[in-house]
């Protein structure tokens, strides 16, 4: 065999500066487009719900509060139904006082009981009728123009009619005007002096509710007394 002298060695290979700048973008890229992942956290339970003494505080305040809101909340409801209730009334007797000047013509307006005739208490179940009485016999016959009649809206609860001459209906003139000023009381069912009511009606026509003006809780009459319920 030829001797070829000593074997001389490969020298090494220089590494490769681009390719590892390009890995190193490579890895990069791929922690800024990957997904997040964020720890998932375990509930605190103690902040879900009210702890036991929590919610006998709860209790607590509920147990001293309700009986003290809830007698002045229903008293506020039996206020709004008597007002609403009144307040039809009111557009009744203005409704017929313009029917009279717009027709020249007497107009009469009562609470029919069940007999047909006009009663001076408008209660429950009573029709309340505006009318022309051309027979004028004081309630409405076939003869007659009705020009708008509503059924007494409260149960049990009722108007009373007292006037001059104590007629158990109201006329209002061609005018306008009427000679039977009076006042319609109203008492609730519960026969509450403190949501008992007085409609006045005046010689012009006119009619308005009284108020409460010394705040004592009761309204007046147009003579300044206290109304009540018998």
């Amino acid at each position: 065999m030829e001797y070829q002298g000593p074997r001389r060695s490969r020298p090494a290979e220089e590494p490769d500066s681009s390719a590892g700048l390009r890995d190193g973008r490579n890895r990069e890229k791929r922690r800024l487009f990957a997904p997040q992942i964020s720890p998932r956290r375990i509930p605190n339970t103690n902040s879900l719900g009210l702890t036991l003494i929590e919610l006998l505080l709860v209790l607590l305040v509920l147990g001293i509060t309700l009986p003290m809101v809830g007698p002045s909340f229903s008293k506020r409801i039996a206020d709004l139904r008597s007002e609403a209730a009144l307040r039809q009334i009111v557009t009744l007797l203005a409704e017929a006082r313009q029917e009279a000047l717009l027709m020249g013509r007497p107009v009469t307006v009562c609470a029919i009981d069940t007999t047909g005739n006009c009663n001076r208490v408008w209660g429950e179940g009573h029709r309340i009728v505006v009318f022309r009485d051309k027979d004028k016999d004081r309630k409405p016959g076939a003869g007659d123009s009705v020009l708008r009649e509503i059924t007494w809206p409260m149960e049990q609860a009722e108007l009373s009619w007292r006037a001059s001459l104590a007629r158990p209906y109201l006329v209002f003139e061609e005018t306008g005007g009427t000679w039977q000023n009076g006042t319609l009381y109203y008492c609730p069912a519960s026969r509450d002096a403190r949501q008992a009511r007085a409609l006045v009606l005046s010689h012009s026509g006119r009619s308005y509710l009284t108020v409460d003006s010394n705040g004592d809780g009761l309204r007046e009459d147009r003579k300044g007394k206290n109304l009540r319920c018998f």
